[in-house]
């Protein structure tokens, strides 16, 4: 069994030192980087012994995935960058919380983020 710690990306060298198998970032944190900011966190991972598996937070509100806000370009603008910027960092699992709106798991069914995603995470 391997362990793993959700940690934001200043704390890997943490999770290192308490001895975890495994990180999972929060991929919002990672899509709002700089480019330099994400090359430090990259360097970090390959340097390191941690391989970082996961992204947890797929977004936090912001392109909405769902409802009356939903923009199917403005959202496979971000799954692009998103997947770019995971692929990068050896990720192979992405991870989604939502809190499903009343009235929305209609929508969410019909413009689920997942086949926006998928082209760009193949």
């Amino acid at each position: 069994m391997l362990f793993g710690c959700c940690v934001p990306s200043k704390d890997y060298r943490l999770a290192e030192q308490a001895g975890f198998d495994f990180v999972e970032f929060s991929g919002a944190e990672i899509f709002n980087m700089s480019d330099a900011e994400f090359e430090r966190v990259c360097e970090s991972v390959r340097a390191g012994k941690l391989p970082c598996v996961s992204f947890n937070s797929y977004c936090e509100g912001s392109p909405a995935i769902v409802g009356g806000e939903f923009d199917v370009e403005l959202v496979s603008s971000y799954a692009e960058s998103f997947c770019r910027r995971a692929a990068a960092l050896g990720v192979r699992m992405l991870g989604m919380a939502r809190r499903m709106l009343e009235g929305c798991r209609r929508a969410f069914k019909i413009n689920g983020p997942m086949r926006n995603a998928k082209p760009f995470c193949a």
